[in-house]
C-alpha cells in the first residue's frame, strides 16, 4: 500500500533515535505496515509504535537506525502485539498440533528400545509435553524471549539409544522393566550433565565472542541446512501412504498460498483471514476426518502392515490412556551420573545447541523482531542448557531445543506474537496432564504428519534463504561462501552416515567411546558443519560491511554499544522489570572500576620500576667516582 506522508510544515523535528525510520520510503516495511489497510492491529506493531513521538520521549542520544528494515517480514501480529484471546488460544492450539508429531515420534523411537512398555511410552510422552510447555515459558520470560516453542530434538535420539546400549551391555537385569528403569536413570543423569556443559558454554563468553562474526550469510546457510537436512522426514516418510500424505500437503499449500487473501465473513460487516491464520489446523482436521472415514470403511484392510501403520488411526492409544497424569521430577528415582554417558549425550546436546542458534535468528525474522544481539543468544543458550538439565530431571529421555516446524508455523500464519506462544505453552502443559487429549491427538496417522513436515521443513529452509536479501549476491565472494557452506552441510552427514562406518558409529574411531561419539555426532549434524565453515570463510575473506550485510542486518548494537540502551532491542529482548538494564549498567560500572584499578596497578608498577632503575644508575655512578 502507499506510505503515509506528512507535510513539511507539520512534520516533527527529527531526533536521533534507535527507532528512527524513513516514513517517506515507499518500499520500506513501515510503508507496508501502515498502508496495507488490513486492520488496526497491524498499526499496533513494533514499527508502528516507533516514530517521532517515541523519539521525543527519549532523552539519551542513541545511534540512528537505517532507513529501511529489510530483516522484517510483513506479519499480522509482531512479537510485542497481543491478539484477542480467542485468536490467541486458537493459534496456541495450532502450535500444539504442529509440534505433536515430533513430540510423539521421539518417545516412540526410544522407549521400546530401552525395554519400556506401552504404559511407559504414555508416561514419557506426557512428561515430554509438560516439560516442553514449562521450558517454553522459561525461555519466553528469561531466555531468548522469542515466540519459539521449545521441546525435544531428534538429535538426542541416537545419544539416548547409545546410553541405553551401554546400560544393556552391563547385564544383570531380571526383566525389561528393570532394564528400562536403569536406562531412564542413567539417561537422565547424562542429560543433566550435558545440560550443565551447554550452560557453561553459553555463560563463559566464548559463544558471545564467536557470535560477533555471525552475518546474514552465515545464518542463511545454517538455517537452510537445518531445513533441508530434515528431508528424510518429508517425502520418504510420506511415501508410506500417499493417499493420506499427499492431500495433507496439498491442503496446507492451498490454504497458506492460494487462499491466504480470502477473508471469511462473520457477524455484521466483519471478516476474518481464516485460511491464512489456521492453515495447519484446517489441513490436519480435514486429513483427520477423511482418514478416519477411510479407516472405518476398511480402505486399508488388505494393505501391507507398513502401509496400515502409516495410514490408520491408532485407537488403542486412546483407549489405554488414563484421564490424568501429572509428571514430576525424579519419578524414576535418583539419576545415575557417569562420564561416558555424559560425553555420549553431548553428541546430541551440542548439535541441538547449534541448531537453536540458527533458529533464534529465524524466529526473530518471522516474528517482526530485530536480530538478537550476541549477548541475548548467549543468554538463551545458557537457559537452554539449564532447561536440558530440567528435562533430564523430568525423565523425558530427551533434552531441549526449538521445534523447527513451529518456526515454519510462524511464517505460514504470519503471527509472531509472544503471547500466542505462551498460550501454546499452557495448552501443551494442559494436554500433557489430560492424557486422554494427548492420546486423541496422537492418533493422527504418521503419513498425515509426514505430509505436514514436507511443507513445513521446506518453509524453514525458505526462512533461512530469506536472510539473503540483506546480502549482495552479485558478489562472487558471497555466492561462493553460500554455495560451499550449504553443500558441505549436506555432504558431510552423507559421508558420516555411510554404511561402512556402521560398526564404529562414524568415521572417527580413536578408541575413546565418549570422544568418538561426540565427534561423529557433530559430523552427522549438517548444521554444525555448515555453521563452522561459513563462520571461518566469512570471517577470513576480505569484504566491506555492506558486502557482508551487517549494515542492513545488525540494527542495534553493531558498533559495540550496550544493546539494552537501544529502545527497540530492550523492548524485545530485555528481561522483565528492567532487569537487563540494571544488570547491564552494573556490569559496565564494575568493568570500569576493574579497568581503573588495573590501570593504577600498571602505573604503580611502572613507577616502582623507574625508581629501581634510577637507584641502580645512581649507585653505579657513585661507586665509579669513589
Amino acid at each position: 500500500g502507499p506510505a503515509r506522508t506528512r507535510s513539511p510544515a507539520t512534520e516533527a523535528p527529527a531526533a536521533p533515535s534507535a527507532l528512527a525510520v524513513d516514513a517517506d520510503a515507499k518500499h520500506s516495511d513501515r510503508a507496508w505496515w501502515e498502508g496495507s489497510g488490513r486492520g488496526g492491529h497491524q498499526a499496533r506493531g513494533l514499527l508502528a509504535r516507533s516514530g517521532a513521538a517515541s523519539a521525543r520521549r527519549r532523552t539519551r542520544p542513541t545511534r540512528t537506525r537505517p532507513t529501511s528494515l529489510p530483516f522484517l517480514f510483513p506479519v499480522l501480529y509482531t512479537i510485542l502485539d497481543a491478539p484477542p484471546w480467542p485468536t490467541t488460544i486458537a493459534l496456541g492450539v495450532q502450535h500444539y498440533l504442529t509440534m505433536l508429531g515430533a513430540t510423539v515420534s521421539m518417545p516412540v523411537l526410544v522407549v521400546p528400545a530401552l525395554g519400556g512398555s506401552r504404559a511407559d511410552l504414555a508416561r514419557c510422552i506426557s512428561s515430554l509435553m509438560v516439560t516442553s510447555g514449562i521450558i517454553t515459558g522459561i525461555q519466553t520470560f528469561v531466555g531468548d524471549r522469542l515466540p519459539a516453542l521449545q521441546g525435544g530434538a531428534f538429535a538426542y535420539v541416537p545419544a539416548v539409544l547409545a546410553v541405553g546400549a551401554q546400560v544393556a551391555a552391563r547385564g544383570g537385569f531380571p526383566d525389561d522393566a528393570a532394564r528400562y528403569a536403569a536406562s531412564v536413570r542413567e539417561v537422565s543423569g547424562a542429560c543433566i550433565g550435558a545440560g550443565a556443559v551447554v550452560a557453561a558454554v553459553g555463560a563463559s563468553g566464548a559463544l558471545r565472542a564467536a557470535l560477533r562474526f555471525v552475518t546474514p550469510l552465515v545464518v542463511a546457510s545454517n538455517i537452510a541446512v537445518v531445513g533441508l537436512g530434515l528431508y528424510a522426514a518429508g517425502v520418504p516418510a510420506a511415501a508410506s501412504c500417499w493417499a493420506l500424505s499427499a492431500p495433507t500437503a496439498a491442503l496446507l499449500l492451498v490454504f497458506a498460498l492460494h487462499l491466504r487473501r480470502v477473508r471469511v465473513p462473520f457477524g455484521r460487516g466483519r471478516s476474518f483471514p481464516l485460511f491464512q491464520s489456521y492453515p495447519v489446523v484446517l489441513a490436519i482436521a480435514l486429513a483427520w476426518g477423511g482418514g478416519a472415514i477411510a479407516s472405518a470403511a476398511g480402505a486399508w484392510d488388505g494393505a501391507a502392515p507398513e502401509t496400515r501403520a502409516a495410514c490408520e488411526f491408532d485407537v488403542r492409544a486412546l483407549a489405554d490412556a488414563p484421564w490424568f497424569r501429572v509428571p514430576y521430577p525424579f519419578w524414576y528415582g535418583a539419576p545415575i551420573f557417569a562420564w561416558p554417558s555424559t560425553l555420549t549425550m553431548l553428541a546430541g546436546a551440542l548439535p541441538a545447541m547449534v541448531q537453536s542458534v540458527g533458529d533464534y535468528y529465524a524466529t526473530a525474522r518471522v516474528s517482526g523482531a530485530p536480530p538478537p544481539p550476541p549477548a541475548v543468544v548467549a543468554r538463551a543458550v545458557t537457559v537452554q542448557g539449564l532447561t536440558c538439565a530440567f528435562a533430564g530431571a523430568m525423565g523425558t529421555l530427551n533434552g531441549s531445543t526449538i521445534y523447527n516446524e513451529n518456526v515454519a508455523a510462524l511464517l505460514l500464519t504470519r503471527c509472531g506474537s509472544r503471547r500466542v506462544v505462551r498460550a501454546a505453552a499452557a495448552v501443551v502443559v494442559v494436554a500433557g496432564v489430560l492424557a486422554k487429549i494427548s492420546a486423541a491427538f496422537a492418533s493422527v496417522p504418521p503419513a498425515a504428519v509426514a505430509g505436514l513436515f514436507t511443507v513445513m521443513f521446506g518453509a524453514v529452509a525458505g526462512v533461512g534463504l530469506g536472510q539473503l536479501q540483506c546480502v549482495p549476491l552479485a558478489s562472487s565472494r558471497n555466492a561462493l561462501i553460500l554455495g560451499v557452506s550449504i553443500f558441505v552441510g549436506l555432504s558431510v552427514p552423507a559421508y558420516a552416515n555411510d554404511p561402512k562406518y556402521a560398526s564404529t558409529g562414524g568415521p572417527v574411531a580413536t578408541g575413546s567411546p565418549g570422544g568418538d561419539a561426540v565427534a561423529n555426532a557433530l559430523l552427522k549434524s549438517g548444521a554444525a558443519s555448515s555453521l563452522a565453515l561459513a563462520l571461518i570463510l566469512d570471517a577470513t575473506a576480505p569484504a566491506t560491511p555492506g558486502e557482508r550485510g551487517v549494515e542492513a542486518w545488525h540494527g542495534g548494537a553493531e558498533d559495540g554499544g550496550p544493546w539494552w540502551r537501544d529502545e527497540r532491542l530492550a523492548r524485545v529482548y530485555g528481561l522483565p522489570c528492567g532487569v537487563s538494564v540494571a544488570l547491564g549498567e552494573a556490569g559496565l560500572r564494575w568493568r570500569a572500576r576493574v579497568g581503573a584499578a588495573l590501570g593504577r596497578a600498571r602505573r604503580c608498577a611502572r613507577g616502582e620500576k623507574k625508581k629501581e632503575d634510577g637507584g641502580e644508575e645512581g649507585g653505579g655512578a657513585g661507586a665509579s667516582v669513589a
